[in-house]
């Protein structure tokens, strides 16, 4: 899948050039409020397809991973120090407070790796392409 991404971006990027030189075509042929209003919009079109990118190619700060670890550190200790001056257990608790700090983590990471985990974004650009060429 990871293969498929730059081909995704070029041809993205091609279909983007073809669209604004039409436009751009439209505007000289004929300029009125409206082609002013359609350069608007794909200018937005544009700028949302390179946010969209750049949030692909992100990846998770390493700070906020720190946080996430030191957090579920600082949750355990605090749990095990309870236990100690309460001198009573709550298994079941702990287990799905351990449980869901756990998944809330894995959630975390694997939607910063979308291109690797189980969560996968790269289809927006599948669809964007094919919305481009109708069958």
């Amino acid at each position: 899948m990871d293969t498929d991404v730059p081909a995704l971006v070029a041809r993205t990027n091609a279909l983007q050039s073809d669209i604004w030189r039409t436009m751009q075509a439209v505007a000289h042929r004929a300029p009125n409020p409206m082609t002013t209003a359609l350069a608007i919009a794909l200018n937005d079109m544009f700028d949302k397809a390179s946010a969209q990118q750049f949030a692909f190619e992100s990846d998770l700060p390493a700070e906020l991973l720190l946080a996430l670890y030191v957090g579920a550190l600082l949750t355990i200790g605090a749990e095990g120090y309870q236990f100690g001056v309460a001198d009573k257990r709550q298994g079941v608790l702990s287990s799905l407070l351990l449980l869901m700090w756990t998944g809330g983590m894995l959630l975390i990471i694997d939607l910063s790796e979308p291109r690797m985990g189980d969560i996968r974004v790269a289809e927006p650009l599948i669809w964007t392409i094919q919305g481009f060429n109708p069958k």
